[in-house]
């Protein structure tokens, strides 16, 4: 057992879990609203980006497989960004829907989108970061200590957990940090699309669905060439930066905090 792999491991699952928790109870108090919005945010996510959008990419992954196969450079670039703009898409229609049906009327406002965002970037974390994190965790503990010959298992099956021992003794004990870093970067583009998104309902212009799609897809794109590329910092790089421009707009757009969106 690696036991600064093992620590870093549960500081990223303590990252995961415990910042966007702790943004919301700031928002809460700080907005003197309750948790229904950022219930609202985490409802959305599961329908659109687990039981619609995980599909989804499954089926495109799945159908550009033999394509993706010796492709370099450009390929892999377009390949990058062919994946990340059915996500945003997916994504931004599942938030447009979900800011439309759940916040009405007198609810439709910047504070309620804040913690709408928050809501929907934190299931997201917890349900593709934190549980990942937690299952690495458990082989980083686990995994060393068996032997595969003597469980009587299947040649492929005994090839599959040797595998999986020879990716935990060579993780690099910086990596589970890194995808902490992802995570508040992730919560803060959400955060700040939430409120774009929003701008639909109050102002009556679909531009605005455009505007946050463009900064999504910039976002997944980056850390698909993260990782493509075999550069997960400058994918982080990305995503923060698309989150950084998401915020900063959603700040600009801070003096419709109460105001009450009627459309």
């Amino acid at each position: 057992m690696r036991l600064s792999l093992v620590l870093a491991q549960l500081a990223a699952i303590v990252l995961e879990v415990g910042l966007p928790l702790l943004a919301a109870r700031w928002a809460l108090r700080r907005l003197h609203l309750g948790w229904e919005s950022f219930g609202y945010g985490g409802f959305t996510f599961f329908i659109a980006g687990l039981l619609v959008l995980l599909p989804v990419v499954n089926w495109i992954t799945h159908a550009g497989a033999r394509w993706v196969e010796g492709q370099a450079g450009l390929g892999l670039a377009l390949w990058a960004i062919g994946l990340a703009m059915p996500t945003a898409a997916v994504e931004q229609s599942g938030r447009y829907l979900g800011l439309r049906r759940l916040l009405t009327g007198p609810h439709r406002t910047w504070s309620r989108a804040v913690l709408f965002g928050l809501g929907y970037g934190a299931v997201q974390v917890l349900a593709l970061s934190a549980l990942p994190t937690f299952v690495d965790l458990a082989n980083a503990l686990l995994l060393p200590q068996l032997n595969p010959y003597a469980l009587g298992l299947t040649p492929r099956e005994t090839m599959d957990i040797l595998a999986v021992q020879r990716e935990v003794a060579t993780m690099e004990t910086w990596r589970p940090l890194l995808g902490s870093l992802e995570s508040t970067a992730l919560v803060a583009l959400q955060t700040g699309l939430s409120v774009l998104v929003v701008q639909v309902l109050a102002r009556a212009r679909r531009v605005w669905l455009l505007y946050a799609g463009a900064l999504h897809t910039a976002g997944q794109a980056s850390l698909l060439l993260g990782t493509v590329y075999r550069q997960p910092w400058l994918g982080l790089l990305g995503l923060a930066v698309a989150g950084g421009m998401a915020g900063v707009w959603a700040l600009r757009l801070r003096p419709q905090r109460r105001l009450i969106i009627s459309a």
